[in-house]
């Protein structure tokens, strides 16, 4: 199960990758479409399992370094001169359905500056959120509603529901004691090491070294 969840967590880099390099001018947003996910009918009382198809020719890149800050990730590529900041948890797991919440965002340079926003992402091991649904996050008892970003969908149904959370947002809720996300048709509350994760991207901006 853990390599099935770093496939969906590794998948959702790459179209949060792919979307950041199309809006360069290097290719159009809507080239990322083409890559495929296949699921396969589960047994009772198993998990769906999915396959990703990458678009012929493209392959995901190492890192020139990286390091953790806490349990998020810290990684530069020097090609694109780029750092990525990101982590994953599973937050749903009641066969055949798996839900992993994760958050990533990507600035210019090896130094981890304030983003404009982090992308939040719920991603499922099959076609289950609504398509228009987009996040809800209760944090505190305050509300925030997020506009939907989806991809890999189909009849209305989409591997994944996706937010981009302005910063100055992103820390209010990972201040918060007690954080509820909504992502229809399903919900589930942050424990500590969800809401301790988001601490953890704040401090990857908070607290950057030069070099690893």
């Amino acid at each position: 199960m853990r390599n099935l969840i770093r496939v969906l967590f590794t998948l959702t880099l790459f179209f949060t990758a792919t979307n950041c390099y199309a809006q360069t001018g290097s290719r159009p947003k809507r080239k990322a479409a083409k890559t495929r996910t296949r699921t396969k009918q589960p047994a009772k009382d198993e998990f769906y399992t999915s396959t990703v198809e990458l678009p012929k020719g493209m392959t995901v890149p190492e890192p020139e370094w990286k390091r953790e800050v806490g349990v998020v990730g810290v990684s530069h590529y020097k090609e694109r001169d780029e750092t990525n900041v990101s982590t994953g948890f599973e937050v749903y797991r009641r066969a055949p359905i798996m839900i992993t919440l994760t958050f990533y965002f990507s600035v210019k340079g090896a130094e981890v500056v304030r983003p404009e926003s982090v992308d939040v992402t719920a991603v499922a091991n099959a076609l289950v959120f609504a398509e228009d649904a987009g996040l809800v996050v209760e944090a505190d008892g305050e509300r925030f509603a997020f506009k939907p970003n989806t991809i890999e969908c189909h009849e209305r149904k989409c591997l994944n529901a996706r937010a981009a959370v302005d910063f100055a947002t992103f820390e209010r809720i990972a201040d918060s004691a007690n954080v509820v996300i909504h992502a229809a048709p399903y919900t589930f509350e942050l424990n500590e090491y969800g809401r301790g994760a988001m601490r953890d991207v704040v401090r990857a901006v908070e607290s950057t070294p030069k070099k690893p």
